[in-house]
């Protein structure tokens, strides 16, 4: 889905409507937190639609293991650990998750 299209999705739906369509779809849900919360273009769009794409996989039980590799700033840590922690606490408070890294800071 291009970017212009999710804007106008946010724009046409109401409140329940919006809660259900964060809750069921991870890109409308990134798109939202960058334009609401961050205030923010999202840029990189391509990197973001391949990571949902792995990010549902993964949902689905299609993926059991994912190691994701690329150069910094290309939004991994924002996508994957923010962002989708956010999402799953968000359609399933009670879950469990756990974060491993190299570095303590992160």
């Amino acid at each position: 889905m291009l970017s212009w299209q999710l804007d106008t999705e946010i724009k046409e739906v109401g409140n329940r409507e919006l809660t259900e369509k964060l809750q069921n779809d991870f890109l409308f849900f990134i798109k939202f937190c960058f334009e609401n919360v961050y205030r923010r273009e999202l840029k990189g769009l391509h990197f973001i639609l391949w990571l949902t794409q792995i990010i549902y996989k993964v949902e689905k039980g299609e993926t059991k293991r994912v190691i994701i590799n690329c150069p910094p700033r290309h939004g991994k840590t924002e996508v994957i650990v923010i962002l989708y922690s956010a999402w799953v606490f968000l359609k399933r408070p009670d879950a469990k998750i756990m974060h491993l890294s190299y570095s303590g800071d992160l």
